[in-house]
C-alpha cells in the first residue's frame, strides 16, 4: 500500500472528468475478473481503493453503468475513459482505475485477485499474493 498522503489527482483521456483525492488508499490490486477485462480492453486492470468521501470531482461526474448486481463501471461519456467501479461491499468505497491517476507511480500493487479467470498466455513474475477469486478483496 501506498504511504500516500498528498493529494492524488487524475482525470480521463479528454480532460473533462477530474478528481482529487485526499488520504491513504485502502488497497491496490491487479484485478483479473472478466468485467475488469472488458473494461478495460487488456488482459487485467490495476485498481486503487479509497473511501468514496475522500474524493472530490473537479470536472464532470463519471457516468454511471450498472456492470453487475452488485457493481458499477463508471466511465466518461465523451471519451470513453473507465473512471473506477464501486460495488455493494462496501458501499462507500471508490475504486479508481489506476491508468486514470496523473502519476500511477505514487501507487503499488499489493497483490491479484481473480487469477481463476487470468488469462493463460499472461505470464507475471512478481511476487505479489495471488488469489483464485474474491470481489470482497482479501487486505
Amino acid at each position: 500500500m501506498s504511504d500516500q498522503t498528498t493529494p492524488i489527482t487524475g482525470g480521463c483521456l479528454c480532460g473533462a472528468v477530474r478528481y482529487r483525492v485526499n488520504g491513504k488508499p485502502i488497497w491496490v490490486p491487479h484485478c483479473h475478473c472478466s468485467m475488469c477485462k472488458r473494461t478495460s480492453g487488456s488482459a487485467f486492470l490495476t485498481l486503487v481503493g479509497f473511501p468514496h468521501n475522500q474524493i472530490e470531482w473537479l470536472g464532470e461526474e463519471p457516468t454511471v453503468y450498472r456492470s453487475s448486481e452488485i457493481g458499477t463501471r463508471n466511465f466518461c461519456s465523451r471519451c470513453g475513459s473507465s473512471i473506477y467501479a464501486t460495488f455493494s461491499f462496501p458501499p462507500d468505497e471508490v475504486w479508481l482505475t489506476v491508468g486514470t491517476l496523473d502519476d500511477p507511480s505514487t501507487v503499488k500493487p499489493e497483490a491479484h485477485v481473480y487469477c481463476d479467470d487470468m488469462v493463460p498466455w499472461l505470464k507475471i513474475d512478481d511476487d505479489l499474493p495471488r488469489h483464485p477469486s474474491s470481489l470482497r478483496f482479501p487486505r
